[in-house]
């Protein structure tokens, strides 16, 4: 029961970081993004509570997804549903501990890929703070020109 209510926590405080500092930037994101691409065929968006995707479909070696979304920071791949009750008490989640990654995925690996999920190699990653959530729109922006719109 106690490992719920910290897990509630946890998400809570994601949640609440989310709509105060990330929702407005990326539903404009999405509002911008959605324009400049309007043309190009096979182009996919999707703002997903604190998930953004820009893919592009193609034959496998030409499709391209970059992503940005809300994360804890302070560990890789933390998911406090997978923690113990005595490892989840070690934590004092505060909403420095928490910002964006960006990653730059490429095609679709075959090889790992379920009918679940599209498995795709990560090409490129970068973390960055809520402080320096403006650099992080930077380089999703420089993803998305050179990957997506073949921009340089």
């Amino acid at each position: 029961m106690q490992i719920e209510k910290l897990i509630k926590r946890f998400n809570e405080l994601q949640d609440s970081i989310y709509k105060e500092f990330f929702k407005i930037d990326f539903d404009k994101l999405e509002k911008i993004i959605t324009k400049h691409t309007a043309s190009i065929k096979d182009i996919r968006i999707s703002n997903n509570f604190g998930l953004f995707e820009v893919k592009k479909e193609g034959l496998d070696e030409n499709s391209v997804q970059i992503e940005i979304h809300i994360e804890y920071i302070k560990k890789e791949g933390f998911f406090p549903g997978m923690l113990k009750l005595e490892e989840l008490k070690k934590y004092n989640f505060k909403k420095e501990d928490f910002g964006l990654r960006i990653v730059d995925q490429g095609s679709i690996n075959w090889n790992l890929t379920t009918n679940m999920a599209d498995i795709r190699d990560t090409i490129e990653e970068k973390v960055f703070t809520i402080k320096k959530k403006d650099a992080a729109y930077k380089y999703f922006n420089k993803l998305l020109k050179k990957r997506i719109l073949n921009q340089n």
